[in-house]
């Protein structure tokens, strides 16, 4: 009966592991210099779904900018109207203190 036990707690104990491994990397999904904690489309936490996705917006002449989103879903919403939603991140990024992970900016998209 010894023997059965054994893989029985190895098993269980490799399960934890990999639960609380999860849990960390999708704490630091998010990049500590992005100042939203939220979807910028869709107003839900970005790691809701999972890990973020993260958006590279090109504009001529002007340097590249990082948009973390939730999902691969809201990509085309960014993409029609990039200038909306870098303003919510600009805006976030002069009250750093209030990088706030339950803020909804009451978009409707999922």
């Amino acid at each position: 009966m010894k023997i059965s036990l054994i893989p029985l707690l190895l098993v269980s104990s490799l399960a934890a592991f990999a639960a609380e491994k999860g849990q960390g990397d999708k704490a630091d999904a998010v990049p500590k210099d992005y100042p939203l904690m939220t979807c910028v489309v869709s107003g839900e936490s970005l790691t809701e779904m999972g890990k973020p996705v993260e958006y590279v917006h090109h504009e001529a002449g002007k340097p590249d900018r990082k948009i973390m989103l939730c999902c691969e879903r809201c990509i085309p919403d960014v993409k029609a109207d990039p200038a909306k939603f870098l303003k919510k991140i600009d805006e976030a990024a002069k009250n750093p203190d209030k990088r706030d992970p339950k803020k909804d900016f009451t978009e409707e998209h999922h």
